[in-house]
C-alpha cells in the first residue's frame, strides 16, 4: 500500500514540474484555465492532485476570475478546499484589486482615461456582470478602492438601486464612480434617483459610466 501511494506522489512532483517547467518557458500564454488555477493552488496544497481541484472550481464558478471572486463560504464548499486555500485565492483578488486601483491612480483625479482603463479590466471578466463595480474615491477624487455590489436583480439585469445606495453607505463610499457593464445595468432616472438618496445619507456620486466600445458614456452628463 505504501509503495503505490509513493508513485501517486512521484506522480503529481513530475506534473508539477512539468508544468513549472511549461511556465518558465512560455508563461501562462499556453495554459488553460484550470491550469493556471492549478499552478496557483501549487502555493498552498504541497501534496494533493490540484488538477482534479482545478478542474472542480472551474467547473463550479465558470472562470479563474469567477474563482477569485468568490467568497470564502462559496470556496470552502468544493472538496479539497480548506481555509488556508480559500483565503489565499480571496487574498489574490484583493491584491488584483489593489495593483489595479496604482495603475489607474497615476493621474491623481478620477477622470475618463482611467473610466476606460477600469473599464476594459472589468470587461474582461464576464462573470461579474450581475455585480456593480464601485470606484471609491476620497474627497480630492483620488482612486482609493474598487468594490463589487451584488444588486443587479438576475431577471432583469437592471440595478436594485435601494440595495446599491445600503451596499455604499454599508462600505462607507463617501464618493464613488459607477462603472456599468452595458446600459440596462442603471439608467439615467435611476441614476439620478441614486444620487439624490445617497447624497441625503452622505455619499455624493462623481458619475456613472457605460461604456459604446471603448468610449466611456456618462449617464450624467446631457
Amino acid at each position: 500500500m505504501e509503495r503505490k501511494t509513493n508513485k501517486k506522489s512521484n506522480l503529481h512532483a513530475g506534473h508539477r514540474s512539468r508544468m513549472r517547467k511549461r511556465f518558465e518557458t512560455d508563461g501562462f500564454d499556453s495554459f488553460s484555465d484550470h491550469e493556471c488555477l492549478e499552478m496557483l493552488l501549487f502555493n498552498t496544497m504541497k501534496r494533493v492532485n490540484t488538477n482534479e481541484i482545478a478542474h472542480e472550481l472551474i467547473d463550479k464558478f465558470g472562470s479563474i476570475s469567477a474563482v477569485l471572486n468568490a467568497s470564502d463560504e462559496e470556496l470552502i464548499k468544493v472538496d479539497g478546499i480548506g481555509d488556508v486555500t480559500s483565503k489565499y485565492l480571496t487574498s489574490l483578488n484583493s491584491r488584483v484589486s489593489s495593483i489595479m486601483v496604482q495603475q489607474v491612480s497615476h493621474t491623481g483625479k478620477f477622470d475618463k482615461i482611467n473610466a476606460a482603463v477600469i473599464a476594459d479590466w472589468i470587461m474582461s471578466t464576464p462573470d461579474d456582470e450581475g455585480k456593480i463595480p464601485i470606484v471609491v474615491c476620497n474627497s480630492h477624487d483620488e482612486i482609493v478602492d474598487i468594490l463589487y455590489a451584488n444588486t443587479v436583480d438576475e431577471s432583469t439585469g437592471a440595478c436594485d438601486i435601494r440595495k446599491l445606495a445600503d451596499f455604499l453607505i454599508d462600505n462607507n463610499c463617501t464618493r464613488y464612480v459607477l462603472i456599468l457593464h452595458n446600459k440596462k445595468q442603471l439608467d439615467s432616472k435611476s441614476a439620478e434617483a441614486l444620487r439624490i438618496f445617497t447624497e441625503a445619507l452622505g455619499a455624493n456620486i462623481i458619475d456613472a459610466y457605460y461604456f459604446e466600445g471603448q468610449k466611456p458614456i456618462s449617464l450624467f452628463e446631457k
